[in-house]
Order: C-alpha cells, then sequence, then structure tokens
C-alpha cells in the first residue's frame, strides 16, 4: 500500500462522494489518464466501471498528500 496522507478536506469528499481509501490509491497509482493542475498538483483520473474518479494530490518525497477527491 501506498504511503498516503488525506487532508481533512479530503476525507469529507470521500466520505459525501462515496469513495473508499483503495479506489484513491488505485487512482493514484494505476492512472487512466493524468495531468498537472495551476499549482502543479497532480490530477489522477480513472475510470471505475461508470463512474470516473479524480484524485488531486502532492506527490512528497516520503508521502503522497491527498488534497481532494472528486467523481
Amino acid at each position: 500500500m501506498a504511503n498516503l496522507h488525506f487532508t481533512k478536506h479530503a476525507r469529507i469528499r470521500m466520505k459525501e462522494r462515496s469513495i473508499s481509501e483503495k479506489e484513491v490509491e488505485a487512482t493514484v497509482l494505476n492512472p487512466t489518464k493524468w495531468h498537472y493542475g495551476k499549482d502543479r498538483e497532480i490530477v489522477a483520473i480513472r475510470k471505475s466501471g461508470k463512474r470516473e474518479i479524480r484524485v488531486v494530490y502532492f506527490s512528497e518525497p516520503q508521502f503522497i498528500k491527498i488534497i481532494t477527491v472528486m467523481k
């Protein structure tokens, strides 16, 4: 398992949108596509069944900081 650190905001959004840690990890580690955001954050996108999950994060030397999660 990747060393993921979730912000409070990301945890709230995951709960609201019924997205699991496992889905977040799969999106970060094996995205269908990805791009850099305006502040150089990484936006990873992965299709999971009928929905598309987007994870916004920063890659730090020791961990991955999850900023927010969308579907």
